[in-house]
Order: C-alpha cells, then structure tokens, then sequence
C-alpha cells in the first residue's frame, strides 16, 4: 500500500519515481524496532481518537494479543507511511526546483 501511495505522491511532486520506489523497498534492521513501535503508536492513537467503539470493534474482529497489536500497527503505517511519503515528496520536490534553478544561473 505505501507502494502506491509513494508512486502517486512522486507524480503529483514530480519527483522520481525510480528514486521512490527503490527507497521504499529499502529497510534497516538497526531501526525495524523503532519503526515498529511508531507504527503502533499511531495506530493506538488513531483507535483512540475513535472512540470506544471503534476499539470495541477492533477487539471484536482481532481478539487480543498478537493480531490485536498488528492490526493496530497495520494501521499505524498507513497512516504514517502517508504522510511521511507527503512531505518526503515534497522536499524532494523543493530540493529538485531549488537545483535547476541553479543550474539556470550557471
């Protein structure tokens, strides 16, 4: 999913896409943990902003214990992967105009 997402961010800031999707596919196992901990963080917190129901309805449907911890960080990427590839674009974008606006001067 954050595949595509990246993909679509690339076309609307016009950066590159072979870039993009080479870094997407790139993983460090020094931060994987880390990674792992946002993800569900945000997750924890997005299920929070819902309400009661919604947790209610997640236990429901996930039970607990592991698959109640991936389906929290499942979340959590989406919602992250989002917007960091958003703003990754972004500056990618800025940094591509900022270049040839540099190589017009010279």
């Amino acid at each position: 999913m954050h595949t595509i997402l990246a993909v679509v961010a690339a076309f609307l800031f016009r950066a590159n896409l072979l870039v993009m999707l080479a870094l997407q596919l790139i993983s460090n196992p020094f931060v994987e943990p880390f990674i792992w901990l946002a993800t569900h963080a945000v997750g924890q917190f997005a299920i929070s902003v819902f309400g009661n129901t919604s947790v209610a309805a997640a236990n429901t449907m996930c039970g607990s214990g592991i698959m109640r911890w991936l389906a929290t960080a499942t979340l959590g990427s989406i919602l992250l992967g989002f917007f960091l590839a958003i703003i990754s674009c972004g500056i990618c974008g800025l940094l591509t105009k900022a270049d040839q606006i540099d190589k017009r001067k010279n």
